[in-house]
């Protein structure tokens, strides 16, 4: 998959706030399980350690509800780059009507 650019993260504790990456490309999510974590072998094919934060007394989700919050986060960047996209485009033919109305008020 990584030759294909795939960006290929492991999600366990440890890691990089998964909040903090760029998970708006082609993205593979390797999940740890909640006493193991992820296998050492695939570890050390990974492009990084991603982590979910967890405040209070609980320092594991189980895989599901992990999955569920990692699957959540990468939909949230990608909805929020779609906004960004339409209205970068949305802004630039804004200032092209607004260009050309001064133009042929000339």
């Amino acid at each position: 998959l990584k030759d294909k650019g795939f960006w290929v993260y492991g999600v366990e504790l440890g890691g990089v706030e998964i909040s903090k990456v760029n998970l708006k490309g082609p993205t593979v999510l390797v999940m740890g399980s909640e006493g193991k974590g992820i296998h050492q072998l695939t570890r050390k094919l990974v492009d990084g350690i991603l982590t979910i934060s967890m405040h209070g007394k609980v320092n594991s989700l189980n895989v599901g509800s992990a999955t569920a919050i990692a699957l959540y986060e990468v939909n949230r960047q990608r909805s929020l780059w779609q906004i960004e996209k339409k209205m970068k485009i949305f802004l630039s033919f804004d200032k092209i009507k607004k260009v050309n109305a001064i133009t042929v008020t000339k």
